[in-house]
């Protein structure tokens, strides 16, 4: 959600599933900033926000602090270029996320497909992404 007033608010929930030899593996991270749009042209907005992340899996929760940078470019109708930043903590654990999308915007919905880098703690993950933006 943005507004006239450059302050908006930006939320995330995403899914990660991982086949194990032994089964597997499915937790949830989603995260929900508010956020300020510093910079703006015609073609491309800035942004910068603070909030608050969270983790669900079958084991429990774990919540912690998120600041978040992130840009849009619009080279042509109806590109999108999208690049992000992501720093905090889910518990102890130190959180980073890098994000590179190509979307195509049609009206309020964004159509995208990216690539995402997480670190949590000592773990990684990352490979493609895709989904759907809601503008409001």
């Amino acid at each position: 959600m943005d507004t006239s007033i450059r302050l908006g608010l930006k939320a995330n929930w995403t899914y990660y599933y991982e086949k194990l030899s032994t089964g597997s593996d499915q937790f949830h991270i989603f995260d929900v900033n508010l956020v300020f749009r510093f910079a703006q042209n015609e073609y491309a907005q800035f942004y910068v926000g603070l909030g608050g992340r969270g983790f669900m899996d079958y084991s429990g929760s774990k919540g912690g602090f998120n600041g978040s940078y992130f840009l849009n470019v619009y080279p042509v109708r109806p590109a999108s270029i999208g690049l992000s930043i992501d720093l905090g903590n889910l518990g102890n654990a130190f959180y980073l996320q890098h994000k590179l999308k190509l979307g195509f915007v049609f009206s309020s919905l964004e159509i995208y497909f990216g690539y995402d880098f997480v670190k949590i703690g000592s773990v990684n993950f990352f490979g493609p992404s895709f989904g759907l933006q809601i503008w409001l």
